[in-house]
């Protein structure tokens, strides 16, 4: 009889310790997730503050390339003059030099209504009138003006400058750059991959078509890992359009992994939205550890 008490107060003792340490154990283990996910909460956040600053050092790049090519008389005068063939022979090696070791891939001469005198990049093509708003502020303040904008097949970041001549405006000079390899700095930086999506209406509003793949309606464009992008913006389509007036993380389960998947707005020069900065990061070592 005293065995048996002594037994079933052993095993009451032994079911109390258990049941506490798996307690703590769950306890630990949430505790540890609610850090985890504490740390996560701001990707999205970050990674938009992370582009913006790499944009905006690419717009001071383009500001200093704009303070040496408005000063240079080869250029000034031709443009001034209405000489094209000039002007041609002049910037095609100033473009091809800033192309090869600034990242700048577009070179343009504007006239002060906003009619193209000359694309340097593609010299057959003038004469449309731009309504750009990188031009458009130029035009209005007689300062410089920045920022994201569609082009005629590219998303770019754009630089536009009033040019004088003898005291004179003559016009204007833009140098842009597209911001395809923006993607891989941010990678580069703390590892994190990266992509853009756009809103079909965006495109459409510009008659763009950039035949990429599509998630709901958003076309893909410069991911750092195509296909994990792909399959990770599926599992968070119902969240993609909320993320365009909101930052938005969440966790994703693929494949037996798990990746923190953080979603925010992206803003043109006219103040538009136009899609979403796309970025995740593999945690599953971090659950793995707890």
């Amino acid at each position: 009889m005293v065995l048996t008490i002594k037994r079933r107060l052993t095993a009451t003792i032994v079911c109390i310790f258990f049941a506490g340490t798996a307690f703590m154990a769950f306890f630990t283990y949430r505790s540890q997730v609610n850090q985890l996910h504490e740390s996560l909460k701001d990707l999205a956040k970050n990674q938009s503050m992370l582009f913006l600053n790499i944009l905006s050092a690419d717009a001071e790049g383009l500001a200093r390339a704009h303070a040496g090519l408005t000063r240079l008389e080869i250029l000034l005068k031709p443009f001034a003059e209405k000489k094209k063939s000039e002007l041609v022979a002049a910037s095609t090696p100033i473009f091809k030099e800033l192309k090869r070791g600034n990242n700048i891939t577009h070179m343009y001469f504007i006239e002060p209504d906003g009619k193209v005198f000359l694309r340097v990049h593609q010299p057959a093509e003038f004469g449309d009138k731009l309504t750009r708003a990188t031009y458009k502020k130029a035009a209005e303040t007689g300062k410089m003006a920045s920022g994201l904008e569609m082009g005629m097949n590219f998303f770019s970041l754009r630089s536009v400058d009033p040019v004088s001549y003898k005291g004179k405006l003559i016009g204007f000079m833009e140098v842009a750059e597209e911001i395809n390899h923006v993607f891989g700095e941010m990678k580069a930086i703390n590892g994190i991959d990266n992509s853009l999506f756009l809103t079909e209406d965006y495109l459409e509003k510009y008659h763009m078509n950039f035949g990429t793949e599509k998630v709901a309606n958003f076309s893909l464009l410069y991911p750092t890992n195509r296909k994990l992008s792909l399959q990770l913006a599926k599992k968070m389509k119902n969240l993609m359009s909320k993320a365009l007036k909101e930052y938005v993380v969440s966790i994703v389960n693929l494949g037996g992994a798990k990746y923190a998947v953080g979603m925010g707005p992206i803003e043109d020069a006219f103040g538009a939205t136009g899609g979403i900065l796309f970025s995740y990061k593999d945690v599953t070592p971090q659950y793995s550890a707890m």
